[in-house]
Formats: C-alpha cells, structure tokens, sequence
C-alpha cells in the first residue's frame, strides 16, 4: 500500500527531519508499506501532483495523488522537538484548507473509486469547529458537559458576573488556545475577547478557509473541578474500539498536554469502552469517521464528554508511556482503517 501522511517536517534532500511523535506509527507502517509525508504548508502544488517526502529514502520529489492509496490527516500540527519547532493547526488552517481543497477531488466516496482519506474530508471540516459539540449535546443523548453558544458580548458579560464560574472558549481552537475562565476577566478583557472571536467574520473569498472560518465563535461551560480532582481522560478510539486510554493532570485551571501537564497511561474501564462505542457510532451515523479521540472528564460511570478530536486524534506521546505491544496494537487498528 502506499500511504500519504499529512504532517510536518523540516530539512533537506537525505536529512529530512521528522516530529518524534509521528516516528513510531511512520517505522511501524514501513514494514509493510510505502509511506510519503506530505507538508500541511505544502505550495508547490499542480496538475494532481505534489511534493512529499519518502521516508524509507528520506528524498523529496513530486507525488502523483492518484497513484497514493490512503492519505491520513491525523498527524497535523505536530511540534519537532529536537529543532524546537512548534506546530499548531490552528496556525496552519488557511495552508492546510489550501491543500485539502486541492486533495478532495481525488477523495473515494460511495460512487466512486478514489484515493482513501482517513478521516473523510467533510467529517475533518465538520469538527474543525467545536459547534458540534453544541449541536450534538441538543440532537443526541450523549453525556456532554453543558454548552451554551455565545452570540452577543452581552452575554458573555452576563455570564462573567454570575455566580456560577463559567469556562469560554473558541469554536475554531486547539489546546486549549483561547479557553478563559470568564469570571477572572475585566469589561475590557472581555470586550475584546468577543471582537476577537464572536464578531462576524467577513470572507472575501469562496475559498475552502473562508468558509471554515466563518463558523468561528464561541461556546461557555460552566467550569467544573474535575479536570483536577480526576484530570481528563483520553481514549484513542479505532473503527469503536478503545485501542489506547491515557489521563492528562495538571493543578492549572484549564489542563492543556502542551502545557506541562503530567500524563499517564491507564486501561479504559468497561463504562468508558461502552461510552466510546456510542459516541463514536453517534458522530459516524452523521458523518462518517474510522479514527477518532474521546475526551471525558469526571469520575467514572459519571464521566461527560468534553470533545471529539477527528483531524488530529494522534495518540503517541514524548514520553512513550505505553509499552511497544501496546503501541503495535494501536498502529495495526491503525493501519486496517488505511
């Protein structure tokens, strides 16, 4: 097979380096297919051909994106340590847009033989923006924490100067880019915090960003304890199976991995398999995914769900906390979806 992989890389011919989280899934994948590597902020693109590196040969050269079999977008934005490159999609959204608007008319759907994106492009866009969350806590039984879309600055004060702690954070973000306790927040800093993400956002285009963008804005939790009494929970869910489960902890407000947070592996208890397997059949029944990561919080048998990650679920980490049969599992899972 040969597989596409969308993600960051920096170098030159023979010395291409690569983020250290992507090295275990790219050599596990080698033993039995051909992997090219794909750059999010790729330019250089015509006539259905583009640039990508071979990571058995470690050379660059034109691809033809007929002749690749799968390309998988789950390794976006991924940081390269060892050069202290820090990469976030959020960032790369307009480059990235950029080459998926090129890549989908060579996407295999129901009538058509084509090359296989894992995950579909419309389920990519439709999770680009957490307004999913706010829909399916309305449309589905799903045990999501409660979520108000905020429309106006008015309310976005309202909630501020409530009694109750509430949470804010942008439709359109990762990492918890943007999240704010808006309690701790002054009239300015909220005025500005809603010109910055609730106001209306003008395209000039019909470009793929533009219509991605125009569904940023808002949404408030209210604020809840648990993400320090039980830290947050991640499940690394393939095709409804829970192939990996890890606990981020951090004694900071709002836990963010990338933000020193202490991480741990754990077995996934049977609640937690039963709640990814309904969530997972839940988001694919509308659109459709084979890879996805479930973040919970909260004690078990009483855990919400925080959010899906569908773009960029990678689960391997800096620190390898799991063991290398753990990791072959998770990459074979993986790998069947290709």
């Amino acid at each position: 097979m040969i597989i596409g992989v969308v993600s960051e890389y920096i170098g030159s011919e023979g010395t291409y380096f690569f983020s250290e989280e992507t090295e275990g899934l790219f050599t596990h994948a080698l033993k039995s297919h051909d992997l090219f590597v794909i750059h999010p902020r790729e330019e250089e693109m015509t006539d259905g051909r583009l640039p990508a590196v071979d990571f058995r040969t470690r050379t660059r050269g034109m691809v033809s994106v007929e002749n690749l079999n799968t390309i998988f977008f789950g390794l976006v934005g991924k940081e390269i340590f060892k050069f202290d490159e820090i990469n976030c999609l959020a960032e790369e959204l307009p480059e990235f847009c950029r080459l998926l608007e090129f890549l989908r008319p060579y996407e295999q759907d129901e009538t058509s033989e084509g090359v296989n994106f894992v995950n579909p492009s419309q389920s990519i866009l439709y999770s680009l923006s957490k307004n999913y969350i706010y829909e399916m806590s309305r449309s589905t039984d799903l045990p999501f924490i409660p979520s108000e879309k905020i429309n106006s600055l008015e309310r976005l004060v309202e909630l501020a100067r409530g009694s109750e702690r509430m949470l804010a954070k942008p439709l359109i973000s990762e990492r918890s880019m943007g999240a704010v306790l808006l309690n701790k927040m002054s009239d300015v800093d909220l005025a500005e915090y809603a010109s910055v993400f609730i106001k209306p956002v003008s395209c000039s285009d019909d470009s793929l960003y533009s219509q991605v963008i125009a569904r940023q804005g808002v949404i408030a939790q209210p604020y809840t304890d648990d993400f320090k009494k039980y830290g947050e929970t991640k499940l690394a869910v393939v095709d409804g199976e829970v192939t990996l489960a890890r606990s981020n902890h951090s004694e900071k407000d709002i836990v963010n991995y990338c933000d020193n947070a202490e991480v741990r592996p754990r077995e996934a208890t049977y609640e937690e398999r039963d709640l990814a397997r309904w969530a997972f059949d839940e988001f694919s029944s509308q659109y459709p995914v084979r890879f996805m990561r479930l973040d919970l919080v909260g004690p078990n048998g009483e855990q919400r769900i925080n959010e899906f990650e569908i773009i960029n679920p990678y689960f391997a980490t800096m620190d390898k906390i799991f063991t290398s049969e753990q990791y072959a599992h998770h990459y074979d899972a993986l790998l069947r979806t290709f």
